[in-house]
């Protein structure tokens, strides 16, 4: 399929056959690797010359200050090499800042707050405090926004619980 194939996906239950060419796609790999920079880090970490002599290696942890290659890949983050051969492109993110995190919860558009307003139809308030440690805990575990929206989800699960009628929510910790 990577390579630019036609598939074709069987019918099932009376629908029809599905045929899909893949030669104009381009396949994105997503994955936080997260242990990457850890694991590099310990593998590379000294490196001995002489006798009993030893020259840290920090420069691995040093955050994004060198690109991952292929080689990393499969090396540091157990990527298939027969995948590997198949990336034509790696793109590192930086990871998310209280900032990002902020602006997140405040958008319009992208909000886990405003996803849920409109799937139940209610106004939902999140004081200072709740803000500040969703985000403290976000970047803690380094979960990330589906975190986040976890988290609200089930603060506001446990309120609709006990009052479903509500047209306004204010979540607490």
């Amino acid at each position: 399929m990577i390579e630019g194939a036609t598939i074709t996906c069987e019918a099932k239950n009376g629908h029809l056959p599905l045929t899909f060419d893949s030669s104009n796609v381009s396949f994105v790999f997503c994955g936080s690797f997260e242990h990457l920079l850890e694991e590099k880090d310990i593998r590379e970490e000294t490196k001995s010359m002489g006798f009993n002599a030893c020259i840290e290696k920090k420069e691995s942890y040093t955050l994004y200050s060198h690109r991952f290659t292929l080689e990393d890949l499969v090396q540091y983050a157990g990527i298939r090499q027969e995948i590997a051969g198949r990336i034509h492109q790696i793109v590192q993110l930086y990871p998310l800042t209280k900032e990002d995190y902020s602006a997140i919860l405040q958008d319009e558009e992208i909000s886990p707050v405003r996803r849920l307003e409109s799937q139940y139809g209610i106004r939902l308030r999140l004081e200072k405090n709740v803000r500040e440690f969703l985000i403290e805990n976000a970047m803690r575990t380094r979960l990330g926004v589906r975190y986040l929206s976890s988290q609200i989800q089930q603060m506001l699960d446990e309120q609709m619980f006990e009052d479903y009628s509500k047209t306004e929510y204010e979540l607490h910790v």
